[in-house]
């Protein structure tokens, strides 16, 4: 992995086996988002693990925004808002974590901006610009989301299109299919009804026993004539 990482362009993974541990698509994403060590080193020190650096920089790459920006605005989020109290470290440190883990999760949205939106009411001077630089990573984050559900939702519809189409199309075709079948089908019986119309009937008039059958046309009655007895 340590080569791998250099490979990647993120050497700097090698002196972090915590990270190295989390398996080359790790490697990749770091190295996609181009993260730093600067920013992991203030996760860190903001009481963050290696997998929660990992969660930051998939967020930030899935909403289009800057990962080392969006991972130092989190660590700093701890120090300025627990103001040193450890239980509100651990609770700011799990309220960022649900949410940048799935901001589509609507109650972990909530309690983020319910928890920011007091900051930036009631809070020092520092809290309340701080409150405003995550807000505006949360909208950004919602603004992509939107985006990508609109996205989503034109995608089934131009589906759904497409099936109906094909549906239609395919009606068409077994409904044209059918047609031309019933109008062979007519074809084939008027021309047989025609030929049983006019075709003569043949009609074989009674003749004495050993005697040719009598003649029923002209032509046979000449012929008839020239071989009986004194015929001429």
């Amino acid at each position: 992995m340590r080569d791998y990482a250099h490979s990647c362009g993120v050497g700097w993974m090698a002196n972090h086996p915590d990270l190295l541990r989390l398996g080359p698509g790790a490697i990749e994403t770091l190295a996609r988002t181009r993260f730093r060590q600067e920013t992991y080193r203030s996760l860190r020190e903001a009481g963050f693990e290696a997998r929660d650096a990992l969660g930051i920089a998939r967020f930030a790459e899935r909403t289009g925004q800057d990962a080392n920006r969006v991972g130092q605005d989190i660590a700093n989020s701890i120090r300025i808002f627990a103001s040193g109290d450890p239980n509100q470290e651990r609770l700011w440190r799990e309220m960022l974590r649900n949410y940048y883990t799935n901001p589509e999760d609507a109650g972990a949205r909530e309690q983020l901006t319910t928890a920011l939106r007091t900051q930036r009411e009631r809070g020092t001077p520092e809290q309340q610009e701080h409150a405003r630089r995550m807000e505006e990573i949360v909208r950004l984050a919602e603004q992509e989301r939107l985006r990508a559900e609109q996205e989503r939702l034109r995608q089934e519809q131009e589906r759904q299109r497409q099936e109906h189409e094909r549906a239609q199309a395919e009606a068409q075709r077994v409904a044209r299919e059918r047609a031309e079948r019933e109008a062979r089908e007519r074809a084939a019986e008027e021309e047989r009804n025609l030929l049983g119309a006019v075709q003569p009937a043949v009609v074989i008039r009674g003749a004495p026993d050993g005697a040719p059958p009598a003649a029923t046309t002209p032509p046979q009655r000449a012929a008839q004539a020239q071989a009986a007895p004194g015929g001429a």
